[in-house]
């Protein structure tokens, strides 16, 4: 498998997008880190493409 190439996809704005995001990471029997990193670029994905935005943290 290439370095960031996706091993799922779906629709991002499902409740379930994570859970079965996560199940195809366990079952292709990859690392949390992998899975962590994938979560981060696909909500930044999300960022540049205008859905969602951050919030600021609270203090």
């Amino acid at each position: 498998m290439k370095e960031n190439q996706p091993v799922f996809s779906g629709d991002p704005t499902s409740i379930m997008f994570g859970i079965r995001l996560y199940q195809a990471y366990g079952e292709a029997g990859l690392t949390a880190e992998k899975l962590t990193m994938e979560i981060r670029n696909h909500f930044e994905e999300l960022r540049k493409a205008g859905l969602i935005e951050d919030r600021p943290r609270p203090s």
